[in-house]
C-alpha cells in the first residue's frame, strides 16, 4: 500500500481541517450573538433612558409654553396653539429592537371652585352683551365663586423611572414628584402680586394620550376685563384657589406662619400671603395686605368647551355728568386716531407703519390711562401681512399698532387700507393710501430692529425642531418694558406658536415635533407696559440643526468670555464609538451661569448637549460612531440665561485631535516632568510599560493613558491613575506582536480641565 493511502492519508487530513473551519465559524457566530444579546440587554435600555430623560426636559419646556399661551389669551383676547410632544420617539435600530414608544397623557383635572371674598367693586362697570347692548355689573358677579380647572401631564416611560408629573395651576408650573414639588425653571406665578389679581379661569375637557405630538388650542371665551378696582370689605381681600399642592404655594408666596416682621407678607411674593388650606375642599386661601386690589379676569378654553357667553367682557364707565355708568347714555371716553389720512410707501427696507390713537375723557379732555384698545383693518388687496390687534393706553392716553406690509402684494397703481380703532364704546377710522417703491423708503419704519439684539440657536434633531432665542431689548428711550413675544411661524404646515419673555434680557425656547427641515419665520416683538410695540425683528430659518446667519453679539467687555478651549479626541475603534474630552476656561465670572457643549453628528443630525456649571472644567461625550464628522459648539451663558460667547470646532471622530487647541495650563497646573515608555513585547504579544512623573500633585485630578492598537482595535486600552508618580502596564494578550501603536497620556487638573498631553506615535 502506497504511503498516504487509506485512513490517515492526505484526504483524511483535509477533512479534519474542514471540520476545524466550521467549528471556528460556529464559535464566532456564538460570540457575535452573545455580544448582540448583551448590547440589547444593557446598552439599548440605557440609551432609551437617556432619550426619555431628554424628552422629559423638552416636554417641560413645551408645557411652559402652554402655560404662557393660557396666560396670554387670558390677558389679551385671542387664540394660541401650542404643540406638545406627549411621548418620546426612539431611533430606528438595525440589529437590536426597541419597546413601543412611550406615551404621555395630558388632561384637565376637573372643575373646582375659585373664590374672591371680602371685597366690593369700586367704580361703575358695564358688560357688553351679545346683541351689542350694555348692562351694569354687580358686585356679586365678581366677588363670588367661579369654576376653574388645572392641567396635568403624566409620562409613561419604559426606562426613566420616577419621572415627574408636570402641573399647570393658575399660572404656576411645577414638577410633582409625589412627596415634593419643584417649580419649572424661570416660571413665576402671575396670579397675585402686591396689589394686583390676574385671573384666567380655565374651562374645558382636555384628555390626550399618545406617543406623538398633539396641538392644544387656548382661546379666550370671555374677557379679559378692564381693570376692576376691588376695595376691602369686611376684612382683607382674599382669593381661594383649588390645588392639591399647598406646599408649593406656601413656598412661592409665603404664609402667615412664616417668620418676619409682617407675618409672611414680606416672605416670598411681597404683599400677599397664604392664610389657610382646606384639605376637604383642596382650597388654598391667599390674603392681600393692600386695601385696594386691581383685578383683571377672563375665561379661557382648552380642549372641548362652551365658547358662548360674555361674562367677563367688562368695561369701566369713566364718564362724567349725565352718564349712568353703564355706557348706555354715552361712551365712556372719546377714541381717535392722531390723523384722518396718511400716505404710505413700502418697498425694500421699509415694510412697516406705526399708527397712534388716543383716548380722552369726553367731557374734560383728560387722557384715559390703561384703556383696552382693539384694532381692525379693511384690506382689499391683502397687502398687510400682520398688525397688532390689541393694546392698552399709556399715561398720556395713547397706544399704537404696527402694520407689517408685503411689498410684493401692493398693486402697481396702489391700494387703500382702512385702519379702525375702538375703545370705551367709541372708535375712529384712518385711510392709508399705500403705494410701492422698488427702491424702498417712505414708510414709518417703526418696526425696525435697532431696539432689539438677538442670537438664535437651532438644535433641531431626531425630527424635533428646537430653537433657543437669546435676546436683549436695547432701546434707549425711557419706555417701561413689559415683555417680549417671539413668534415661530411654520411656513410649511401653517402652524404658529408664540413664546413669551418677561425680562428685557433673556432666552425663550420653542420645540415642535415632526417638523425637521421645515422653514420658520421667527419674529420677536418687544412691548411696553401700555401695550405699545417698542420694536420688532424678523428672520427666516430652516430647522436643520444649523444656526441661522446674522446672529447679534450679546456680549460686553464685562460679560463671561471663553479665554481658551481644547478638544481631545479619544474615539475608540474597539467599541466603534466617538469619545471626546472638551476642556474650557471662562473669564469675567461674576455673571457666569453655565457652559453648554453641543455635539452634533453632521451625518445623522443627532445632537447631544452636555452642561457644566463651573467656569473652568471639562465635559465628556461618548456615543454615535467612530469616523463620524462632528460639529462641537461651546456656549457660555450669563445669569440672564443669555448666550454671551460661543465657539465651534469641526472634527472627525477618529482619535486625532483637531487643530487650534489652546493651552489651558496655569502657573499652578500639574505638568509632566518625565514619561518613559518601555516595549517589553515577546512571544507574539505586545507589551508596554509606561512610567510617568508629574511635577506637582497638589492640583492633580488624574492621569489618563490610551494604548491605541492601529492593527487590532480590540486590543486598544484606556486606564487612569490619581498618583503624581505612577506606572501603567499594557498586556493585551496573544496575536498582537508587531502591531503598530500610538500611546497618549493626559493630565487633568483638579478643576477637571486637560492641562498637559504626552503623545508617542511610534513607541
Amino acid at each position: 500500500m502506497r504511503r498516504g493511502d487509506g485512513i490517515g492519508g492526505e484526504d483524511g487530513y483535509g477533512y479534519d481541517r474542514a471540520v476545524t473551519v466550521q467549528i471556528g465559524a460556529i464559535l464566532l457566530l456564538a460570540i457575535l450573538f452573545s455580544a448582540l444579546a448583551l448590547y440589547q440587554l444593557n446598552v439599548v435600555p440605557a440609551e432609551n433612558e437617556a432619550i426619555e430623560f431628554d424628552h422629559s426636559q423638552q416636554v417641560q419646556n413645551e408645557l411652559q409654553e402652554l402655560r404662557n399661551a393660557i396666560r396670554n389669551v387670558g390677558s389679551a383676547d385671542g387664540f394660541r396653539a401650542t404643540s406638545i410632544s406627549l411621548g418620546a420617539q426612539y431611533p430606528t435600530r438595525t440589529m437590536t429592537v426597541n419597546p413601543s414608544d412611550p406615551q404621555g397623557t395630558l388632561e384637565t383635572t376637573g372643575e373646582r371652585p375659585f373664590s374672591i371674598a371680602n371685597a366690593s367693586l369700586e367704580g361703575d362697570y358695564y358688560r357688553t352683551t351679545g346683541d351689542g347692548s350694555s348692562e351694569p355689573v354687580d358686585d356679586s358677579e365678581i366677588v363670588a365663586t367661579h369654576n376653574t380647572t388645572t392641567i396635568a401631564y403624566e409620562p409613561d416611560y419604559n426606562e426613566y423611572e420616577n419621572a415627574p408629573t408636570t402641573r399647570l395651576e393658575h399660572s404656576l408650573a411645577f414638577n410633582d414628584f409625589g412627596e415634593r414639588s419643584v417649580p419649572l425653571r424661570g416660571v413665576e406665578q402671575r396670579l397675585v402680586s402686591n396689589d394686583t389679581l390676574t385671573v384666567a379661569l380655565l374651562e374645558g375637557d382636555l384628555s390626550e394620550s399618545t406617543s406623538g405630538a398633539v396641538t392644544v388650542d387656548a382661546e379666550t371665551i370671555s374677557g379679559p376685563s378692564d381693570p376692576i378696582e376691588l376695595a376691602a370689605d369686611g376684612g382683607n381681600i382674599t382669593v381661594s384657589i383649588p390645588t392639591d399642592h399647598p406646599e408649593r404655594w406656601n413656598e412661592t408666596l409665603g404664609s402667615a406662619s412664616a417668620s418676619g416682621s409682617r407675618s409672611g407678607f414680606d416672605v416670598g411674593e411681597t404683599g400677599v400671603r397664604v392664610v389657610g388650606y382646606d384639605r376637604g375642599a383642596d382650597a388654598l386661601t391667599i390674603e392681600f395686605r393692600e386695601d385696594t386690589v386691581s383685578l383683571r379676569i377672563a375665561r379661557v378654553g382648552v380642549g372641548e368647551y362652551d365658547a358662548s357667553g360674555s361674562t367677563f367682557d367688562i368695561r369701566r364707565a369713566d364718564g362724567g355728568d349725565g352718564g349712568d355708568g353703564t355706557g348706555s347714555d354715552r361712551a365712556a371716553y372719546l377714541t381717535e386716531w392722531d390723523e384722518t389720512t396718511r400716505s404710505v410707501t413700502v418697498g425694500p427696507g421699509s415694510t412697516s407703519e406705526s399708527l397712534t390713537m388716543r383716548a380722552t375723557d369726553d367731557v374734560t379732555g383728560a387722557p384715559v390711562e390703561r384703556a383696552g384698545v382693539s384694532y381692525a383693518i379693511t384690506d382689499p388687496d391683502d397687502v398687510v401681512a400682520s398688525f397688532d390687534e390689541r393694546g392698552r393706553t399709556n399715561a398720556s392716553g395713547r397706544n399704537r399698532t404696527i402694520l407689517e406690509f408685503d411689498p410684493d402684494a401692493v398693486p402697481s397703481d396702489g391700494t387703500t387700507v382702512t385702519a379702525y380703532t375702538a375703545s370705551g364704546g367709541t372708535g375712529d377710522r384712518l385711510a392709508l393710501e399705500v403705494s410701492r417703491s422698488e427702491s424702498g423708503g417712505g414708510g414709518g419704519g417703526d418696526g425696525g430692529s435697532d431696539g432689539i439684539a438677538w442670537s438664535i440657536t437651532d438644535d433641531t434633531a431626531w425630527n424635533t425642531v428646537q430653537y433657543d432665542v437669546s435676546y436683549e431689548v436695547t432701546t434707549a428711550d425711557s419706555t417701561t418694558f413689559d415683555r417680549v413675544e417671539v413668534e415661530f411661524a411654520n411656513r410649511d404646515s401653517g402652524t404658529t406658536a408664540v413664546r413669551e419673555g418677561t425680562e428685557p434680557r433673556g432666552t425663550v425656547t420653542y420645540s415642535e415635533g415632526g417638523a425637521e427641515g421645515d422653514t420658520y419665520e421667527i419674529t420677536i416683538t418687544a412691548y411696553d407696559d401700555a401695550g405699545e410695540v417698542i420694536d420688532r425683528k424678523t428672520t427666516t430659518d430652516t430647522a436643520d440643526g444649523s444656526n441661522p446667519d446674522g446672529n447679534d453679539d450679546l456680549s460686553s467687555p464685562s460679560e463671561p468670555q471663553l479665554t481658551g478651549s481644547r478638544v481631545d479626541d479619544w474615539s475608540q475603534p474597539n467599541d466603534n464609538s466617538a469619545r471626546y474630552f472638551v476642556s474650557y476656561d471662562v473669564a469675567n465670572r461674576d455673571s457666569f451661569d453655565r457652559v453648554e457643549v453641543r455635539f452634533r453628528n453632521r451625518d445623522s443630525g443627532a445632537i447631544t448637549t452636555e452642561t457644566a456649571t463651573s467656569p473652568r472644567s471639562r465635559v465628556e461625550f461618548s456615543g454615535n460612531r467612530i469616523d463620524a464628522p462632528f460639529e462641537i459648539e461651546l456656549r457660555v451663558y450669563d445669569t440672564d440665561g443669555v448666550v454671551v460667547d460661543r465657539r465651534t470646532i469641526e472634527d472627525t471622530a477618529d482619535g486625532t485631535n483637531p487643530s487650534g487647541n489652546d493651552d489651558l495650563a496655569t502657573e499652578t497646573s500639574p505638568q509632566f516632568e518625565s514619561v518613559a515608555i518601555t516595549d517589553t513585547g515577546n512571544n507574539g504579544q505586545s507589551r508596554y510599560d509606561v512610567d510617568y512623573r508629574v511635577d506637582d500633585g497638589t492640583n492633580l485630578e488624574a492621569v489618563w493613558v490610551e494604548f491605541r492598537n492601529l492593527d487590532n482595535a480590540w486590543a486598544t486600552e484606556i486606564d487612569e491613575q490619581s498618583a503624581a508618580d505612577g506606572e501603567f502596564e499594557h498586556r493585551p494578550g496573544g496575536g498582537t506582536g508587531g502591531d503598530d501603536y500610538e500611546i497618549t497620556l493626559l493630565v487633568f487638573g483638579d478643576d477637571g480641565a486637560v492641562v498637559d498631553r504626552w503623545y508617542e506615535p511610534n513607541p
